[in-house]
């Protein structure tokens, strides 16, 4: 090969093949993450999702050769999949590692499919990113006079909200709010359990303060949700 030759490129690996390729799974996952979501919402189970509708139409724009929606693609696989790899990284700050390891003994089958479905998940991520990130790709980008997009922002950035809201929910479990929350929970069930603030909803008015919440309680042998509430009257 000459110098200053351009590489040719496989018909087997053009960017049109990538494209389609990538548009056909992001569709399908499309399709099952609708189907699910009709499924739960006939059965009463619990999801939700936004990726469906957008995978579906994203997968149509990209398998019919668009570089902007595979651009766009690219860039949100980037930073939902760096969102989830952090994610793994602070769960056990986030929810103690014993009630995880306990809800995987006790409901067994329930945890290893919603590790199967992350996982599953994170993978084409990962896979859509590496394919849409192939020299044919980017050649194709470039000959269309598209420029060059960094990946490091949206690596940046999901990283970064994940850790920023793990942060948060890390701070509030040492708040005064969160502790009454869990002393109210003690308070009916007793202390052969532990307790970890699930959810917490805090609505503050001019007539005052309402705080809902949930506390999971667990032990060597169950776990359970309980319902905690309160109001406060403003201060004066």
């Amino acid at each position: 090969m000459t110098p200053g030759s351009t590489t040719p490129i496989d018909p087997a690996v053009s960017s049109v093949s990538i494209l389609r390729h990538v548009g056909w799974v992001l569709m399908v996952l499309g399709v099952v993450d609708v189907a699910v979501l009709v499924y739960s919402a006939v059965t009463g189970a619990s999801w939700s999702s936004g990726l469906g509708f957008f995978a579906i139409a994203a997968g149509f724009f990209v398998m019919r050769g668009s570089l902007r929606m595979a651009s766009v693609v690219r860039w949100a696989a980037t930073f939902v999949a760096s969102a989830g790899v952090t994610l793994v990284g602070v769960w056990p700050w986030v929810q103690p590692l014993d009630l995880t390891l306990t809800l995987a003994r006790l409901n067994p089958w329930t945890v290893a499919l919603a590790v199967a479905v992350f996982a599953t998940l994170l993978a084409v991520l990962v896979w859509v990113v590496v394919q849409l990130g192939r020299p044919p790709v980017l050649q194709s980008r470039a000959v269309a006079g598209r420029p060059a997009r960094r990946m490091r922002i949206p690596v940046v950035l999901g990283a970064g909200l994940t850790a920023g809201l793990a942060a948060i929910a890390i701070t509030f479990a040492a708040s005064a709010t969160a502790v009454r929350a869990r002393d109210m929970a003690a308070a009916q069930l007793g202390s052969a359990y532990r307790y970890h603030v699930t959810a917490m909803n805090i609505r503050s008015t001019q007539q005052g303060t309402s705080v809902r919440g949930i506390v999971t309680a667990w032990n060597a042998t169950e776990v359970r949700n309980v319902a905690v509430k309160w109001d406060e009257l403003p201060r004066r």
